[in-house]
């Protein structure tokens, strides 16, 4: 963006993190050295999903038989540490996840950029000041 001046006051949301696990560092190295994955956003969040449905469908092929695939991942997902955070759904299936920051672009006077999380949203907790 050329004109930086456009942002100011502009508010918007970002994922927060998590407090860091084993895997959540792995997967950090890892994504780290390829460039189209360190420059994503959200592929911690895609990792684990796919390694729960993974997960599930292995436990699911393994099993007896009778358990639907909406039970295997629930199962799967409860107390998962993944590399965006340790996940456990819900009856609805959600899970709490991390939040996000609420933050606002400020814009200095020299034209500098800063986004400032003055606020954290949660599921649980709703808007809260920082």
């Amino acid at each position: 963006m050329s004109d930086t001046s456009l942002v100011d006051g502009a508010v918007a949301t970002k994922p927060a993190s998590a407090v860091p696990n084993e895997r959540s560092m792995a997967f950090a190295a890892a994504c780290g050295a390829i460039p189209d994955c360190d420059s994503g956003i959200y592929t911690a969040e895609a990792f684990d999903a796919m390694i729960i449905m993974g997960y599930a469908y292995f436990a699911g092929a393994s099993s007896a038989g009778g358990v639907s695939m909406t039970q295997l991942i629930a199962a799967t997902g409860q107390g998962f540490v993944g590399a965006s955070g340790v996940h456990s759904f819900d009856a609805a299936g959600d899970v709490a996840g991390n939040g996000y920051c609420v933050g606002t672009f400020n814009v200095a006077a020299d034209g500098t950029v800063s986004f400032d999380c003055d606020r954290y949203w949660s599921r649980d907790g709703g808007v809260v000041d920082a």
